[in-house]
């Protein structure tokens, strides 16, 4: 395993999170589709990097990116595709087809969990809500040592995933997508799991017990779904020691499943740099072997071979991506 590569994941998270348009201080002379991007995708600099043969490569970068490539394939990325100057006239989604192919040929990349010997924060947070932004906001927590638990209000963590639409909310201009495949969400909850994120399932928790919860942890994070009402500033803080993102929040109502997980980052970020003198980042270390990063199914099937079709369509994917105007700025 390439263990600088997931170094640089995890150190450079906030820095990411931070170039997401959900940003207040987004980077500029980005292509469309990174700026559009809910989670800051750059889909040309992958392009460019299949077209030149360097799959692992474009995989790794994507990883550096975001932790779930899996969730992301199979949603696609509407944002990104409308502000396509190539994509939005055949209304393709970006490597829609490739991403896909992508996820199923290297799991041991795109479901890696974290390294086993983070360095501990000493710091213990509650995250409610198993859904897209509560499974974002666990992930960026743990990433900075903090010991991290999910409560679930349903019998099975990720459940929401699997109902359609899969999306913070079924109001708004989000668009309505089918069901996550269900082994995506299994290796996704793995890799949580195997990254010391512990699930607690059929617990639920109300907005009356949060000030309890409290007593116990020392950060609470909320992404329970729309039915919680709770006013967080632009950083997802509600009070002190207490976040949330999703649509839990009052104004994120509208959210869609990418824009709630976009937002989900920002705001454990922040959190992090509450709790930033007991948070130490991630040193280089020695990373958890792939072969122990999928659970057992996934391993005896992480050896598929790509069909010649995959691999046309993954070139074709790439070469139509390559004339994008934005070029000279990727």
């Amino acid at each position: 395993m390439n263990t600088s590569a997931t170094a640089a994941e995890d150190t450079a998270s906030c820095r990411t999170a931070a170039s997401s348009p959900f940003a207040p201080s987004a980077q500029k002379a980005l292509p469309p589709c990174c700026e559009a991007s809910p989670l800051g995708v750059n889909y040309r600099s992958l392009a460019a990097l299949l077209a030149s043969g360097q799959e692992e490569q474009a995989c790794e970068k994507l990883r550096q990116v975001t932790p779930f490539a899996g969730l992301l394939a199979a949603l696609g990325d509407t944002a990104a595709a409308s502000c396509c100057p190539v994509l939005k006239k055949n209304a393709r989604l970006p490597l829609g087809e490739t991403l896909p192919y992508l996820t199923r040929k290297h799991p041991e990349i795109f479901y890696r969990p974290l390294p086993a010997n983070i360095p501990a924060s000493g710091k213990k947070a509650a995250v409610i809500g198993s859904g897209p932004a509560g499974l974002q906001g666990a992930w960026s927590l743990r990433q900075k040592g903090h010991d991290v638990t999910i409560f679930e209000a349903a019998p099975t963590p990720g459940v929401t995933l699997l109902h359609a639409p899969v999306q913070e909310s079924a109001s708004g201009e989000a668009a309505t997508v089918n069901a996550l495949p269900q082994d995506i969400v299994e290796r996704t909850i793995a890799m949580l799991q195997r990254s010391g994120i512990r699930f607690v399932t059929s617990a639920p928790k109300g907005q009356t017990e949060l000030r309890t919860m409290l007593e116990e942890y020392d950060l609470v994070f909320c992404a329970c779904g729309k039915g919680a009402v709770l006013p967080a500033d632009a950083h997802g803080q509600v009070a002190e020691r207490l976040f949330a993102a999703g649509t839990c929040v009052k104004n994120q109502k509208h959210l869609n499943a990418l824009q709630a997980m976009a937002f989900a980052k920002k705001s454990a970020c922040a959190a992090c740099r509450l709790l930033e003198e007991g948070c130490t980042e991630m040193s280089e270390a020695q990373s958890v072997p792939a072969s122990e990063s999928l659970p057992c199914k996934a391993q005896k099937e992480k050896a598929a071979a790509a069909s010649p079709a995959e691999l046309t369509n993954m070139q074709e994917e790439a070469a139509r991506c390559l004339p994008c105007p934005c070029q000279g700025t990727c």
